[in-house]
């Protein structure tokens, strides 16, 4: 499996590499950037351990007379723990109007074999329709997504993505948007059943030691149809222009499970300090977020944000880990995250057509995890320099 994620990943790069040289180099749009950032616990773990985290991103696009394709990648490496280096990169294809957009994209991340459970590809086709009246903008989205873990075959799934977004601007400034999306997925394996008791995850992954283990040895075992799980979610955002160069928003999110079950993998670090679709599943807990950003223009072409994010999940399946190795499935798991950061962008333009537009930026956040299972209790701070450059 991991060969078969190798070489699929090979074939997003060769076709993207062939679409780019089959066009006139002034035909493309072309992006790099850097990404440098120091972090004291880049993994999201309760026991931190320092690295300087390097990114390096490349992006091309070409707009033809029916359709637009890009291809974009970007490598990560850590220098504390170079095994854990990963490369992401993403192939799309889509078609627009003034007012539907449609497509299709591939998301691919290989890792180095020590952390190959990480591997996953995604296939999504999507579209998207506008609506303008006097004051409103009315945007409609369905998605269908397949995702593949090579290492992980049982959480193997489909996922349908529906969702309504309405703008509605005031003469005071005033923007109000609100929101509902619907999202179900399907799993595409059977579940393994122990006596009476549904089993997390998968019976025959690889052995994490510690908090990364699963499964439990002696009961007789049995298998049954496949879960599901679904989702609704709303969410209402207010943003007001203070003055002709400062806005303010803030954005409130509730998010409710209707029916079924999540796997999921416990005691395993999440990646990057991001929430993972394989370990972090955002259809496997409740709750609610509140996010307020300020926003201001500075002179320069300088900007300005500062933001700051409560995250409360309350999981629906997921135990808790009350120690370092006792797992106990009949009490659930509870986090509160918080984050709090700080944005300062320079952009400018050099002299010359064939010379890059460049963003300059910094970024300083902070995140507390507080769970009431053992493993997801964390903090973490970082600070982040970046320089992008669009030709």
């Amino acid at each position: 499996m991991k060969r078969a994620g190798i070489t699929s990943g090979w074939i997003l790069v060769g076709f993207g590499l062939f679409l780019f040289a089959e066009a006139a180099p002034a035909q493309w749009n072309l992006s790099l950037a850097t990404r440098q950032v120091f972090s004291d616990n880049p993994f999201s773990y309760r026991s931190t351990s320092e690295s300087w985290i390097s990114a390096y991103s490349l992006g091309i696009q070409r707009g033809f007379a029916r359709f637009n394709v890009s291809y974009y990648g970007d490598f990560s490496r850590f220098s504390a723990l170079p095994e854990r280096n990963y490369y992401w990169h993403q192939l799309a294809l889509w078609s627009e109007s003034e007012t539907a957009r449609w497509g299709v994209y591939a998301n691919q991340q290989i890792n180095r074999e020590t952390y190959n459970f990480y591997d996953y590809l995604t296939l999504t086709a999507y579209a998207r329709k506008h609506i303008m009246t006097d004051n409103s903008y009315i945007t409609a989205n369905a998605a269908i997504s397949r995702n593949h873990y090579a290492q992980l075959s049982d959480l193997d799934n489909w996922e349908m993505s529906l969702s309504v977004n309405v703008n509605r601007r005031f003469p005071s400034r005033t923007t109000v948007i609100g929101g509902v999306r619907y999202r179900f997925k399907q799993y595409s394996q059977s579940t393994t059943v122990d006596g009476d008791r549904v089993m997390p995850g998968n019976s025959h992954g690889p052995s994490f030691g510690g908090p990364g283990r699963m499964g439990s040895p002696g009961f007789s075992q049995q298998v049954v149809t496949a879960p599901s799980i679904s989702q609704m979610s709303f969410w209402l955002r207010l943003a007001q222009s203070l003055t002709p160069t400062t806005g303010l928003a803030v954005q409130y999110t509730r998010q409710l499970n209707l029916s079924g079950s999540d796997r999921y993998i416990t005691g395993v670090e999440l990646l990057d300090a991001q929430e993972s679709q394989l370990f972090d599943d955002p259809l496997g807990y409740e709750g609610y977020t509140l996010q307020a950003l300020l926003t201001q223009l500075l002179p320069a072409n300088m900007l300005l944000r500062a933001g700051a994010l409560l995250k409360y999940k309350p999981y629906v399946t997921q135990g808790i880990f009350e120690d370092a190795e006792n797992f106990n499935d009949a009490i659930l798991r509870e986090d509160t995250y918080r984050s709090a950061w700080l944005y300062v962008q320079k952009s400018f333009t050099l002299s010359g057509s064939a010379l890059p537009k460049v963003n300059a930026y910094l970024q300083l956040q902070w995140i507390d995890n507080a769970s009431n299972s053992f493993w997801y209790d964390y903090r973490s701070r970082a600070i982040s320099l970046g320089l992008e450059l669009d030709f």
